[in-house]
């Protein structure tokens, strides 16, 4: 059947996300740490606490939201928290991301080709849909896709004491503006309980582009077998297992204790994949009895075949 819309995941599907995540966060704390003097391991346990209390570990707010930080700087005007601080600390992590924010091979040029087959491109990912837009963003691929469909976007710290919004003032404009990174497409919010691989965000982009009732014209691309490739055979498309970008994974966990340490102890399981998940734990890839999707393929670009 000719195929009608494209479908993507984001990590380990486009980009390797966890080397990204890993320097961006690491960097990030080990910076606050040297600035206020707060013992990073602290910071690092904080961190674990937000990102369960906002069931991601994407959450963009991090470090206003560290209870050590906000005691450190209980008495300072938050203009002074965000010079001496906050916009120290994003700055560090904006640099680091930028030096890991790299593509798979064949991933931005097979995307402009199949725009410039005027065959629609959605984005479906499990990040919040605010997240996922800055990242695709970063990957210089945004403007080439149709629509965007990511989980909810993330909570805004409040001061409790003054209840102002503890963000860069850029950042709340742009949040009142509803400004999506400039994205001219569709972008919808998912509810969390639409996490993969439960089948309801996959149908309603199908039914976003009418094409519910013949799932096999949607061409379904993801790294994760129990998440991606398993919502995908649950709906009917024609699914594609990006096995390099569980290749990637598995060589990180098997070659880096440093960063599967430092994720395993900011990511309480529950937190990752909680439906579906991969374990973290060196040699073991959590997959029992895992869905067979219709394609497997080596580098991304090799979907052109099935378009």
């Amino acid at each position: 059947m000719d195929k009608k819309l494209v479908i993507l995941d984001v990590d380990f599907t486009l980009f390797n996300w966890l080397p990204y995540w890993y320097h961006a966060h690491s960097s990030m704390l080990r910076l606050v740490s040297v600035i206020t003097g707060i013992q990073k391991e602290v910071l690092w346990d904080e961190a674990r606490d937000v990102f369960r209390k906002h069931g991601t570990a994407e959450y963009p707010f991090l470090v206003q939201s560290l209870p050590s930080v906000i005691k450190h700087y209980a008495e300072v005007p938050f203009e002074d928290f965000l010079a001496q601080c906050l916009n120290p600390a994003v700055e560090c992590y904006k640099e680091n991301a930028r030096d890991h924010f790299r593509c798979f091979e064949g991933v931005v040029e097979t995307i402009k080709e199949i725009h410039a087959r005027r065959l629609p491109i959605a984005i479906l990912t499990d990040a919040p849909r605010y997240v996922a837009l800055w990242r695709l963003k970063k990957m210089g691929i945004l403007n080439y896709l149709d629509s965007v469909w990511g989980l909810e976007d993330p909570f805004m710290p409040i001061c409790q004491k003054t209840g102002k919004v503890l963000v860069h003032p850029d950042t709340l404009q742009k949040h009142h503006r509803r400004d999506f990174c400039g994205f001219q497409g569709h972008t919808e919010t998912l509810s969390e309980s639409y996490e993969k691989p439960d089948p309801r965000g996959l149908k309603r982009i199908l039914m976003h582009y009418d094409i519910l009732d013949e799932p096999m014209s949607a061409l379904w691309v993801g790294d994760n077998l129990t998440k991606d490739i398993l919502v995908g055979e649950r709906v009917g498309v024609f699914t594609v297992w990006a096995k390099y970008g569980f290749d990637a994974f598995m060589t990180i966990a098997m070659s880096s204790d440093e960063i599967i340490n430092f994720y395993n102890r900011l990511n309480p399981p529950e937190l990752h994949a909680k439906r579906g998940a991969r374990h973290f734990a060196k040699g073991e890839d959590g997959f029992e009895n895992p869905p067979e999707p219709d394609a497997t393929i080596s580098s991304f670009s090799e979907i052109l075949q099935f378009l």
